[in-house]
């Protein structure tokens, strides 16, 4: 199926510069926004408990706010679990200094809540737990596994094309993990494992299309070696336009309905993939390719009149 006419001549090149630049302002804004605002690591990243609870009348989240406060919980976080037990159905998350404290806190809060509430399910309650220490354990393992995964890329891309082209995509990647990254920390969503799979999800989804248009090119770059290499990347994305536009719709369909659907982990996790995969079609086009046009017309011509 091809949506765009062969033939097809968009000037992606031209637009390149201004796309450039309002990466580099979305970057630069995430950067600030993190020094400013911090991430809102959920359980598996922050330690603490997590009891899940479903009452057996519904119950306002500002009356079960003010019933936690004289429990001296510490710092104590309440969301609504959707589908029919709305208005029924919270996750309540609370701090822990040590692991001993589990049984206690638990007892406390389902038997003070139980009775103010009218009851609740017990069939429904779930808790777990996660340790101060294993949860920045588990943070830093976290962002390692998205740092090795980049840096396999690299070595990947490098291989299979060469350096410059390797750059060009990771730094395509880089773009699209600080982009949701920003957009998780401005709407406040929590930052859990969850997340990273989502990050590694995009990093993934992105650099496949990366890859699509860099095998165009090379191609191209055989079939028309006389040809300005501006011209070869601008011919090789309008080649490649149909099957980038076909493939994102039909994953942005898909994780739409899990967004709009979804509850909870689920609907964060497909809010990452939609920001991740609209960033990686995006830097696709223009921030890959950018980087290698960039390199070949100014800092390698350069490079070449100083060594002569």
């Amino acid at each position: 199926m091809e949506l765009i006419k062969p033939g097809t001549k968009i000037d992606f090149v031209s637009k390149m510069k201004w796309a450039a630049i309002l990466s580099f302002i979305c970057i630069l804004a995430t950067f600030i926004l993190g020094l400013t605002k911090k991430l809102n690591y959920g359980i598996d990243f922050a330690g603490g408990i997590e009891i899940q609870i479903e009452f057996l009348k519904p119950v306002e989240i500002g009356r079960l706010r003010d019933a936690l406060k004289p429990l001296n919980l510490g710092d104590v976080e309440v969301k609504r679990v959707g589908g029919e037990a709305f208005d029924r159905g919270y996750i309540i998350r609370t701090e822990m200094e040590e692991a001993g404290e589990k049984k206690d806190t638990v007892a406390l809060l389902t038997s003070s809540l139980g009775e103010r509430f009218g009851g609740y399910d017990e069939n429904k309650l779930y808790t777990s737990l996660v340790g101060p220490r294993a949860g920045a354990e588990m943070r830093k393992k976290g962002f390692q596994a998205v740092f090795f995964s980049l840096v396999f890329l690299l070595i990947y891309i490098a291989v299979r094309f060469d350096l410059l082209f390797a750059i060009g995509g990771i730094l395509a990647l880089f773009h699209d993990v600080v982009i949701t990254m920003g957009a998780i920390i401005l709407t406040g969503r929590e930052f859990n494992l969850t997340t990273i799979a989502a990050l590694l999800t995009i990093v993934g989804y992105s650099i496949n299309d990366t890859i699509v248009i860099y095998d165009r090119i090379r191609e191209n770059s055989k079939k028309f070696r006389l040809k300005p290499f501006r011209d070869l990347v601008n011919a090789s994305t309008n080649e490649t336009l149909s099957r980038t536009i076909l493939t994102s719709l039909t994953v942005l369909f898909t994780v739409s309905v899990f967004f709009i659907m979804g509850r909870g982990t689920i609907k964060d996790f497909a809010f990452a993939l939609l920001v991740g995969m609209v960033s990686g079609v995006y830097s696709t086009v223009f921030i890959a390719s950018a980087f290698v046009i960039f390199w070949k017309n100014y800092i390698g011509p350069r490079f070449t009149k100083k060594r002569a």
